[in-house]
């Protein structure tokens, strides 16, 4: 059964909306996000956001566009990529090559601490996954 086809309820049981306070505690000019989504969506539609909240209580949104910042993980070809990230991983499964992209956000305030990182999920036909987070100094 496709992630699409469920209903909310279901959704909300098998996957959560958001995963809240991973922890930083950092400076960093550039945050990498090693991610891709299961499942597509319209090109620049919004399929979630990272939320980063800064140790002196300022947060900034990071917007999760699909074609833009990732795309399915199920690719149609090596070249096949998202037009704001690199391609950071190969892999094959038996019916396809799979991916996963590296996107890079640079933080407009590489002074000030970050505390933590929100993952937020918008719960549309795409499901967006993160599986690392890298902070370059």
């Amino acid at each position: 059964l496709s992630q699409s086809a469920l209903s909310e309820e279901e959704k909300a049981r098998q996957y959560p909306r958001s995963v809240r306070g991973i922890p930083v505690r950092l400076r960093a000019e550039r945050i990498h996000f090693l991610q891709a989504s299961a499942w597509g969506a319209g090109d620049g539609e919004k399929v979630g956001e990272y939320i980063v909240h800064y140790a002196d209580g300022q947060q900034r949104s990071i917007p999760l566009l699909y074609q833009r910042s990732l795309i399915d993980w199920w690719v149609k070809s090596a070249t096949d990529k998202p037009s704001d990230a690199e391609i950071a991983w190969h892999g094959s499964h038996t019916r396809s090559r799979i991916s996963l992209f590296k996107y890079t956000w640079t933080n407009p305030l590489p002074h000030v601490a970050i505390d933590a990182i929100d993952f937020v999920s918008a719960m549309s036909r795409a499901a967006p996954f993160l599986v690392a987070i890298t902070c370059q100094p």
